[in-house]
């Protein structure tokens, strides 16, 4: 579970820091891969959110999911220790 929630909790801090960036510009271009000689491409604008808007719904799911899990397996161990 605990892994699950450390998964989720870095897709949510990447989705903010994406939104976060797009807004302020913290970073203004990022790292190319091709050469020094490659031009700078423009900024993808706010259209491009609608393909990443599962991938910002995902972290919360995921953190949901385990902590539902979590608590229904604790419950479980509960409910089969008091049967002995």
């Amino acid at each position: 579970m605990l892994v699950a929630v450390a998964g989720g909790s870095l897709l949510v801090a990447v989705c903010v820091y994406l939104i976060l960036n797009q807004r302020f510009q913290f970073v203004e271009r990022g790292w190319v891969g091709i050469g020094r000689d490659e031009p700078a491409h423009p900024a993808p604008g706010w259209e491009v959110f609608r393909y990443y808007v599962p991938l910002a719904a995902w972290g919360p799911l995921v953190i949901a999911t385990a902590v539902d899990y979590g608590r229904r397996a604790t419950a479980l161990e509960h409910r089969n220790s008091g049967d002995r």
